[in-house]
Formats: structure tokens, sequence, C-alpha cells
């Protein structure tokens, strides 16, 4: 039985061919996700604890991440 491939057609070739950032951009927005990782974890440490802090984090992290993977499907209907 063939599995379903969310990315096919049109939508695939539009992600494939869409240009990729200036590697300058490429680096501030890399080093930006990790100050932002860095000063999450800072504050849900502030804010919970030492105890609770990273287990909050590491929770809300998860479940960003659970949201993203959901999302993943609907990306070409977005983009249009």
């Amino acid at each position: 039985m063939p599995v379903p491939v969310p990315w096919t057609g049109t939508a695939l070739q539009t992600a494939l061919a869409a240009p990729s950032p200036p590697p300058a951009l490429h680096r501030t927005l890399r080093i930006v996700g990790w100050l932002a990782l860095a000063a999450s974890f800072v504050y849900s440490i502030g804010g919970w604890g030492w105890a609770m802090g990273p287990v909050g984090w590491f929770g809300l992290i998860s479940l960003a991440g659970l949201a993203l993977v959901l999302l993943l499907p609907y990306a070409a209907r977005l983009n249009q």
C-alpha cells in the first residue's frame, strides 16, 4: 500500500526552487535563534526555579515542536 506524500507536485517544486537566504542572513538568524533559546531557558529558571525551570522549558519547547510538526502538512497551502 503506497504512503501518501504531502509534498508532491508544484508545492515540492516551489519549495525546492526557492532561493536560500544569503550566508550573512543565515548566520544572523541562527545566532538570534540560539540566543532566544538561551534567554527562554534563563527566564524559565528565573520564573520556576532551578528544580522546575528546565522541566517546564523542555515541555514548552516540545509543545512548540509538536505544533510545528502538525502544521507541516498545511505549509504548502499557507504559502499560497
